[in-house]
């Protein structure tokens, strides 16, 4: 190569090299940059790979995750009610009545009262007074807390009636507000 240049007039040689120097210049920029895209190309795989990762893992997990759901779901609904607000309402309150008049006591009114909206739920109140025997109470709420779908005493007022000195049963009067939960 070196005797080619060396065969070459001056101002040939010049332009030889010039044209030498710039096709280097062109190749190491070229490779600059070549080498600067694939290192970009490298720092974002390796910033996809967690993520990517992640999605394999719910991909591999996904029948545990469906069973995990569906158990979920059916815990919920063995808690909440479904339905529509009015037929929800009256529900609770027909289960309510049951239950209190199943242990004994004596309803002497109910009555659905206004729900509360939190989100995607719906909180059914209920009130309802009785009156009967304090055992029968007993029996009563304790058969309200194993209730399911659940409902929740949320306000219990108990007042004494007024017997006779000598009957020995302790009977009462009771006002109750029960809460249910309503999915929407």
């Amino acid at each position: 190569m070196m005797q080619v240049l060396r065969s070459l007039p001056a101002h040939a040689r010049v332009v030889a090299v010039s044209a030498l120097a710039v096709i280097v210049l062109l190749m190491s920029v070229a490779l600059g940059r070549l080498g600067g895209w694939f290192w970009q190309q490298q720092l974002a795989v390796s910033d996809m790979q967690p993520r990517v990762a992640r999605l394999l893992g719910y991909r591999d997990s996904e029948d545990l995750l469906r069973q995990a759901s569906e158990a979920a779901q059916v815990e919920l609904d063995g808690l909440v009610f479904s339905g529509d607000a009015a037929s929800v309402g009256a529900a609770v309150q027909q289960q309510v009545r049951r239950v209190l008049e199943g242990t004994g006591l004596d309803v002497l009114g109910s009555q659905v009262v206004d729900s509360i909206v939190h989100e995607s739920l719906e909180e059914m109140r209920v009130n309802i007074t009785a009156s009967g025997s304090m055992e029968a109470l007993d029996l009563a709420l304790s058969e309200l807390a194993s209730a399911r779908p659940l409902l929740l005493v949320d306000a219990l007022e108990i007042v004494p009636q007024n017997l006779r000195q000598n009957d020995p049963r302790q009977a009462v009067n009771v006002s109750l507000a029960i809460k249910a939960v309503r999915v929407q």
